[in-house]
């Protein structure tokens, strides 16, 4: 698979896969649109029947780039959920949920890439967790 995403042409590819217990797409997926030029977009299909997708939109970056852009926005959020009541009384796996989602949030919006999701259809409405 590696050699294949490797050597296939830039944006050519949308890798979709399953996330077994029904999570949105996480930093390691969103790290891959950068690790592989081939990928313009990837799915990711729970068994309960949500989805959610990340594209390029055609505006690739390395690696190096993508873990910079990662590091500057987790930070930020960071920073911005200290003062948050809410997140506050979340638990501790609902407040890591909630935290890498905000950050890949913000990394697709710096990057100038496209987030897309559907969870009405699922059982479980919630971070995944």
């Amino acid at each position: 698979m590696d050699l294949v995403l490797r050597e296939a042409p830039a944006d050519s590819i949308i890798l979709t896969h399953n996330h077994p217990q029904g999570t949105r797409i996480n930093i390691k997926d969103a790290r891959n649109l950068a690790l592989y030029s081939s990928l313009s977009h990837t799915v990711a299909v729970g068994h309960d029947g949500g989805i959610s997708s990340i594209s390029t939109l055609g505006k690739t970056v390395d690696r190096l780039v993508f873990n910079e852009v990662m590091a500057t926005m987790a930070v930020k959020i960071n920073g911005q959920l200290k003062s948050s009541s809410k997140y506050a009384t979340m638990s501790i796996s609902e407040q890591k949920a909630y935290f890498s989602h905000a950050v890949i949030l913000a990394v697709i919006e710096e990057l100038g890439w496209l987030y897309g999701e559907d969870f009405e259809t699922s059982r479980a409405r919630d971070w995944g967790i």
